[in-house]
């Protein structure tokens, strides 16, 4: 792997709204290989913008490769790598085992939002009707991941209890799904900070904060 400059030091604390999305983002779709000495991230987005707003954070010149519908970015960082190990990324021999960060609560609306930017699907259930009642909001993860965003959310908004977790697939890959004026408040309320929406259906979502 061909060395880059890169600013090391991007996650090993988080203190701004900034670094709380990118540390999520990151989340949400992060690969990490250790071999010997030599310590791989592998970043991957289904939208090429994104990935250049990350370099651009990370202070990384590398280029963003295109694998088959999705894009990806790698280079070599111990102090990156440590950084994610530490804030819960599972190395690739643990790969259902990530944990959800301990941050500050004023950063974990940011947070949210980076992850929902890159693993999660936005849409509107009834297309012939079209209306903020037919929004339905889904995010994918590992159950032990899933829970403490289903609690945060339930507590910022005072939603009933009832929510359930589902499983999706064999591997243990879980969603959790908002619909109607629940992904309206949340979007408005947690994106409001936040610098520039990166959601692959950004439209629909700037949408909804608008209307």
């Amino acid at each position: 792997m061909k060395k880059y400059n890169i600013w090391d030091k991007a996650f090993v604390s988080i203190k701004s709204n900034q670094d709380a999305y990118w540390l999520g983002f990151v989340f949400g779709g992060c690969t990490l290989r250790q071999r010997g000495d030599s310590f791989s991230i592998c970043i991957s987005s289904n939208v090429y913008e994104n990935l250049k707003d990350l370099s651009e954070f990370l202070d990384f010149k590398g280029n963003i490769k295109c694998n088959d519908s999705y894009y990806v970015v790698f280079f070599s960082s111990k102090e990156i790598y440590n950084s994610l190990v530490q804030w819960g990324i599972p190395t690739s021999k643990r790969t259902l085992s990530v944990a959800f960060p301990l941050l500050d609560n004023k950063y974990i609306p940011y947070f949210i939002c980076g992850y929902l930017d890159n693993n999660s699907s936005l849409c509107i259930a009834n297309r012939r009707n079209g209306s903020i009642s037919e929004l339905r909001l889904e995010i994918r993860g590992p159950y032990h991941f899933l829970l403490p965003i289903k609690e945060f959310i339930e507590d910022d908004f005072q939603l009933n209890k009832h929510k359930r977790i589902c499983k999706k697939t064999t591997n243990g890959s879980c969603s959790l799904t908002l619909t109607g004026y629940n992904v309206k408040n949340l979007l408005i309320k947690y994106y409001n900070g936040v610098d520039k929406i990166r959601h692959r259906n950004k439209e629909l979502l700037v949408r909804v904060i608008n209307g």
